[in-house]
């Protein structure tokens, strides 16, 4: 399995955990070579999809629709357009918490398939998607992290899954999405959103 991968630089982590309000790029990755372009149409997960689609702790609807919208935002300008029936599906979680954790957890040998571990209480990562459905076994042993380090902001990671092959296809995370406790507003998420497609294999069409 190849997977292209990109990692923040230390030193721009800590800047964010320092109280800098620029948003950091913690990763980006590609998988298994795929090809973001040969895709024209995407949709982003809503609580509306089913029971089992949740809104992260302390997540309200109207930071959803920030969020979903600085998104769009992004996919539109590199030519992606909606479509309720896309197989690409734009998954969203959050570590909501400061402390030290690393993401995903690592699930025993025998422990698949089944549920994913639970996440280490009062950090996260929470996904709004459950990421068992497309995350199988052999994602666990690329070795990809999202470390949490000591942020106090919170993180924001971002899946995009073809849901017909039922394999992620991308996944990026930023750090510094919440403030205090408090998500950012419209401005601050629009900006770590941009941050967040900042390593994006597609890049924006010219205007």
């Amino acid at each position: 399995m190849r997977i292209q991968r990109f990692i923040a630089p230390l030193l721009l982590l800590m800047a964010t955990v320092t109280g800098c309000s620029t948003y950091s790029l913690v990763s980006s990755e590609v998988y298994d070579g795929a090809d973001l372009r040969a895709y024209s149409t995407y949709r982003i997960v809503t609580p509306a999809d089913n029971d089992s689609v949740k809104l992260p702790p302390g997540m309200a609807m109207a930071d959803y629709y920030c969020i979903a919208s600085a998104i769009s935002d992004q996919m539109a300008v590199r030519g992606y357009n909606q479509s309720p029936t896309a197989p690409l599906l734009i998954n969203i979680g959050m570590v909501i918490h400061h402390g030290i954790v690393t993401e995903p957890l690592i699930l025993p040998i025998n422990y698949y398939p089944g549920p994913p571990p639970p996440p280490v209480p009062g950090y996260g990562p929470w996904w709004m998607y459950p990421r068992q459905a497309y995350w199988g076994p052999a994602y666990y042993n690329t070795g990809y992290q999202v470390v949490a380090g000591t942020y106090r902001e919170g993180i924001l990671m971002m899946d995009i899954i073809d849901t017909v092959t039922r394999k992620p296809v991308y996944s990026s995370s930023v750090a510094a999405i919440m403030n205090n406790g408090a998500y950012a507003d419209q401005k601050g998420i629009n900006q770590a959103v941009s941050t967040l497609f900042s390593q994006f294999p597609v890049k924006p069409k010219k205007q």
